[in-house]
């Protein structure tokens, strides 16, 4: 979803990045939609932690980040491009919840999400942009 430019790339130097991570100096978004942006720190990391900051474009990649790392969640803020807000510009929001839900029969395996922002907005980001559209809606964040 990010595009990156092998000439805007470097290596890792000592305390950033790992061995086998790739760093870079920009990222181009490439789609203008919705966007996790996470800050966590990692469990088990002895000494001061350090804070972390990773933009996920959806709830499934939050669900694989806490699954596939131990990591303690910071905040968690929408990224909405600006054709979600009346102001035309990129905002972020802290999220209190998302939910997903299947915007056609389940066999297809479409889904739409519902982000409920903490002053209690609700924005949808599906096909059919509409929240009582989607079916079988349930709470992924927090978890239950």
């Amino acid at each position: 979803m990010f595009e990156t430019h092998e000439s805007q790339g470097y290596s890792p130097c000592t305390g950033i990045g790992s061995e086998d991570s790739q760093l870079w100096h920009m990222v181009e978004l490439g789609l203008e939609r919705p966007w996790l942006f996470v800050v966590f720190t990692y469990n088990k990391q002895p000494g001061p932690q350090i804070k972390n900051n990773v933009f996920l474009s959806g709830y499934k990649q939050l669900v694989s980040l806490a699954k596939d790392f131990d990591i303690i969640y910071e905040s968690i803020m929408l990224a909405s491009p600006g054709y979600k807000s009346s102001s035309g510009s990129w905002r972020f929001d802290e999220i209190n919840e998302i939910w997903v839900g299947d915007e056609s029969e389940p066999e297809y395996g479409k889904t739409g999400e519902v982000y409920v922002l903490k002053d209690g907005l609700r924005l949808t980001h599906s096909f059919y942009k509409d929240e009582k559209t989607l079916l079988n809606l349930q709470r992924v964040y927090p978890p239950q």
